[in-house]
């Protein structure tokens, strides 16, 4: 670890005598001869401003504990009269060399030292098992006992599998005696099998005599062992009255594997529905900018109204560490200029995602969240370059080249909405922007308007759009995919009544904006984190600021009880508090809602997990071919044996049937192969402009801004490491904003390594 990450032992001396930059900031005045807006606010400045270094992007890690990291730190020690420190450490069990190293200090003197030191014992067993498996996958693991002393040992070595992991033909733990020669090792092939998804947890206990004692080593293994298929979550909603109403999870539940997760809820207000939402942005497994701040969006500004959704959702260490990590990773993506990339790493700035994270900061200042305030003075500096910067248009199809253009008026727009809400009131820009309504996608008109609204305090300007200007209520306007500015009819929809509630909840208006928007959810067309967010924020609002739900008089008396078919009592609702409960605690059959009283309730569940069986292949907008081929590029059989060490080059070609945007690509590997990293040989290319790829132990990930025309080409090396015979999971590919892109590949079968 200390050689991947180049981590130095600290060097005190070159610390406090290290050049320090002065404490002063240069600014420039030349901005002063011609003042481009109001003095009250702060400008762009033509010459540059201050730059600002990039945090390091956050790294997420696997549930399953695979390797145990050798680092210890054992803080204040003291030393004897002779300076000598004595301490005892607890290590994991390792072989190896590691780096100890100490930091002194005595009164007004100090100092550091570090040694390399060998940690083995004589005897060491290694068990190389993969670094994941799938249901069905059988495997040869190789375990190893070194003998390191200078004399023969008998040692006896036994297995024992548990979890997700079985010993294939034996139904207890496997046992070995050998005889192990000096300075020499032994090896026993040990067939095994993964059974289900889950934890494996593989250890091998040693035992041998040294010096006529007994001795004994144990160590142990978690391997995660994960569907070939991909993830899905089902969900369903309603609402209940006085009398009966029944609803079924089991054709959900039992589609899915053992280890589904998912939440029930029983509310008096829809609140109750946003559960799919909340449950959606909580587990989403990527991290761009858009998806970073979406995910943790409403957790961050309306926390109090979406806890009543799900309590221990927003008491969990999950949430918790989420939360803190959303705005580390937000500004791990700022740039110099104030504006954000895309993805950590990028040094291009993405401007409607820029205006989206001023505009996340904002909201989350109004909240009274704790935030970095530099990173938001950035950005509201960069939003004023922005508006008076001429877009850049490309040298591409008139098509294209009008989309650009739209966006970046449309993207001014909200950035007019964003410094309205921080304060500001842009009058000129609104008017200028204003004039060019007509070269907007619908959403850049919902933000004029709003900004309108908010500087005027009522909703006059609201009213003025039509369903047509807004891109609600289906209008033929918006763009085919969503584009640079994610347009959807959701997302907008969703958009109009934040809107509304911030200015007029009680409006004929916001009321049938919220119908519809929970309309939409109970038929599943809340699709991406954009939606989702959208969504849960202006319902949550909109809710919590009407009184939606509420009987006439203003009292909701229903209690209900929820049974199962022989009519035992699950849980109670009552008393204006919400009920949730895990889906896992749920029986199977028939669930029902006996309730009485005056009112109406409302109640939700998802589930979430990987299907039992392979999902059916689906061609939506774009298709995939999967093709391997060798060093030369001669094309591979994938129902051939392949030789154990065989390094395979992976070949992806994404066709559209139109122009796409935002396509992240999932390729999951057979258990037996790794990918080959040619970063850390030192030979890695730089990723062409609007292609990312992120390499995990199991899959390899690409995310594709935009596909204009023709197919997209990408490749990437795997090896052949583990002897077996392993499931080959099918690729799927979906537009992360546009549900009417995706593709699931057929099962490939298997594919068997000697």
């Amino acid at each position: 670890m200390l050689g991947l990450t180049s981590f130095k032992t600290p060097d005190l001396l070159g610390w406090f005598l290290a050049p320090r930059q002065m404490n002063s900031n240069g600014y420039d005045v030349y901005d002063q001869l011609m003042p481009l807006e109001s003095r009250n606010t702060e400008i762009m400045h033509p010459s540059g401003g201050v730059p600002r270094d990039a945090m390091a992007a956050f790294a997420m890690s696997s549930k399953a504990q695979r390797f145990k990291i050798l680092s210890i730190f054992e803080g204040f020690l003291s030393s004897d009269e002779n300076g000598v420190i004595k301490t005892e450490l607890t290590l994991p069990e390792f072989s190896g060399r590691g780096r100890l190293f100490a930091v002194a200090t005595s009164g007004s003197r100090f100092g550091n030292a570090e040694s390399m030191v060998q940690i083995a014992r004589e005897i060491v067993t290694e068990a190389d098992l993969p670094r994941f498996a799938a249901p069905g996958d059988l495997f040869s693991v190789p375990v190893t006992c070194f003998n390191t002393s200078d004399e023969a040992k008998d040692v006896t070595i036994t297995l024992f599998t548990e979890g997700a992991l079985a010993a294939q033909g034996a139904d207890k733990p496997l046992s070995l005696t050998a005889s192990v020669r000096a300075k020499s090792n032994y090896v026993w092939n040990v067939k095994l099998q993964a059974t289900q998804p889950g934890t494996a947890v593989y250890r091998v206990k040693t035992d041998w005599k040294e010096g006529g004692v007994d001795k004994t080593y144990e160590q142990t293994i978690e391997m995660p062992v994960r569907s070939p298929f991909p993830v899905v979550t089902l969900s369903g909603s309603g609402f209940f009255r006085d009398g009966e109403t029944k609803t079924d999870l089991s054709a959900a539940k039992n589609s899915l594997s053992s280890s589904v997760v998912g939440k029930f809820t029983m509310a008096e207000t829809p609140l109750a529905e946003l559960t799919r939402a909340v449950n959606f942005l909580a587990n989403y497994p990527y991290g761009c900018l858009e998806q970073t701040i979406s995910s943790a969006w409403p957790f961050v500004v309306l926390p109090d109204g979406l806890a009543e959704i799900d309590p221990l959702l927003f008491q969990s260490d999950a949430v918790k560490r989420k939360l803190e990590s959303a705005l580390i990773k937000v500004q791990g993506m700022q740039l110099y200029d104030g504006s954000f990339a895309r993805w950590a790493g990028d040094g291009e700035p993405y401007n409607w995602g820029s205006v989206y994270a001023a505009h996340f900061l904002v909201e989350a200042r109004k909240a009274g969240f704790d935030y970095p305030e530099e990173m938001l003075n950035g950005v509201l500096v960069w939003l004023k370059q922005f508006m008076a910067s001429q877009p850049a248009i490309p040298a591409a199809p008139d098509y294209v080249q009008e989309s650009v253009l739209r966006a970046d008026f449309t993207t001014k727009a909200y950035a007019v909405y964003v410094l309205t809400l921080a304060g500001e009131k842009p009058l000129g820009w609104l008017h200028h922007l204003k004039e060019n309504e007509s070269q907007m996608w619908p959403s850049g008109r919902i933000w004029l308007a709003g900004a309108a609204s908010l500087m005027d305090g009522r909703a006059d300007a609201l009213r003025e759009l039509d369903n047509v200007q807004s891109g609600v209520a289906g209008a033929s306007e918006a763009p085919s995919s969503p584009g640079y500015t994610l347009e959807s009819e959701v997302r907008n929809s969703a958009q109009l009544l934040s809107l509304w509630s911030a200015v007029e909840p009680g409006s004929d208006e916001a009321a049938g904006l919220a119908q519809r928007l929970l309309s939409w959810g109970r038929e599943n067309k809340w699709y991406s984190t954009q939606e989702n967010a959208t969504v849960a924020m202006a319902l949550g609002r909109y809710i919590l600021n009407s009184g939606l739900g509420l009987s006439a008089d203003g009292k909701n008396t229903l209690s209900a009880e929820l049974t199962d078919d022989d009519g035992r009592n699950i849980a109670s609702f009552g008393g204006g508090k919400t009920t949730t409960l895990d889906v896992s605690d749920l029986p199977d059959g028939v669930l029902s809602i006996r309730s009485q009283g005056n009112g109406q309730g409302y109640y939700a569940w998802t589930v979430t997990g990987t299907p039992i069986a392979a999902p059916k292949p689906e061609k939506k907008g774009m298709s995939v071919d999967y093709i391997w081929s060798d060093r030369d590029g001669a094309v591979l059989p994938k129902n051939e044996p392949l030789a154990q060490g065989t390094e395979v080059v992976v070949t992806l070609v994404i066709t559209p049937s139109l122009p796409i945007s935002d396509v992240a690509v999932s390729c999951l590997l057979p258990s037996g192969f790794e990918i080959e990293n040619p970063r850390l040989l030192g030979t890695g290319e730089s990723e062409p402009y609007g292609l990312r790829r992120d390499m995990r132990d199991d899959r390899m990930l690409f995310f594709i801004n935009n596909i204009i025309s023709g197919p997209r080409i990408v490749r990437f090396r795997v090896r052949a490491v583990t002897k077996g015979a392993f499931v080959i999971p099918p690729v799927a590919a979906e537009g992360m904003y546009d549900a009417g892109v995706r593709f699931i590949g057929n099962s490939e079968g298997s594919v068997v390594i000697r």
